[in-house]
């Protein structure tokens, strides 16, 4: 399924209005009863980060132009977890790092939902995008945020597969990936192999954005053929760390 992204220019996009007021509350008022609602349980610095996180969370989709903030059960087992959208900071951060370490960018998203990872990504002059999801559903809220986005789309070319991540074969010229926590390790462990299988058929650098709870295990930190380059920085009270993997296979290895 591939997505045709609206175009509009920046001028359309910029819309103050949209940023002064979303669902017909101010986000400043909303921001104050965010901090005003939990400074009892979290104490006021706590309790004024996760209000601010909720307010770029809704800011963040008002400027794309999306519906991706509301988590959602996907009732597939235990194999693969439930919806939940990525912190904006951390997909902008995550970008930026890619954009920096690769001219050419084909980008992999393992378990995209509603498609946040895909729609901040499209800003970017990548070559191709992939979302992959194991739920039609998600796909479908996917495909309905990218063809509504507000923002001037620079990469046209822009795939959603329906697919287990399993069988699913790493196409040989993506060279970014991410994943916000899919699946079980159990799972990962089937698409580390994947990714291998991929690099061993064309040899060359992946960047892997891996964003996972911080009291489960990095299996990325164990490989030979991978090695950690840097972290990005994720919302404290998440309790997530996004470790950035950069891997290289010599055409002699196997």
């Amino acid at each position: 399924m591939r997505v045709s992204v609206d175009h509009h220019s920046v001028a359309d996009t910029f819309r103050p209005a949209v940023f002064l007021q979303r669902g017909g509350t101010p986000l400043l008022l909303r921001l104050v009863y965010h901090v005003r609602r939990s400074i009892g349980t979290h104490g006021l610095l706590r309790a004024f980060s996760i209000a601010w996180f909720h307010s770029c969370e809704r800011l963040g989709d008002a400027w794309f132009g999306i519906e991706t903030r509301q988590p959602q059960p996907l009732d597939l087992g235990t194999l693969c977890y439930d919806y939940e959208a990525t912190d904006y900071r951390v997909i902008k951060a995550g970008l930026r790092l890619i954009s920096a370490r690769h001219r050419d960018v084909v980008f992999l998203d393992y378990g995209c939902g509603k498609g946040r990872m895909l729609a901040v990504a499209a800003t970017h002059s990548f070559r191709r995008i992939i979302g992959l999801d194991v739920h039609a559903g998600m796909l479908a809220a996917a495909k309905e945020n990218l063809s509504r986005m507000r923002r001037r789309a620079r990469c046209a070319d822009i795939e959603l597969a329906n697919s287990d991540a399993m069988v699913f074969e790493v196409p040989d010229d993506v060279n970014a990936i991410f994943l916000f926590n899919p699946f079980s390790l159990t799972v990962l462990e089937v698409v580390i192999r994947r990714i291998k299988e991929s690099l061993e058929r064309t040899p060359r650098e992946i960047t892997i954005l891996y964003l996972h709870l911080t009291d489960e295990p990095d299996p990325f930190a164990d490989l030979d053929w991978c090695r950690e380059i840097a972290a990005l920085p994720v919302a404290r009270h998440l309790a997530l760390r996004c470790p950035v993997h950069q891997t290289s296979i010599d055409r002699k290895s196997g």
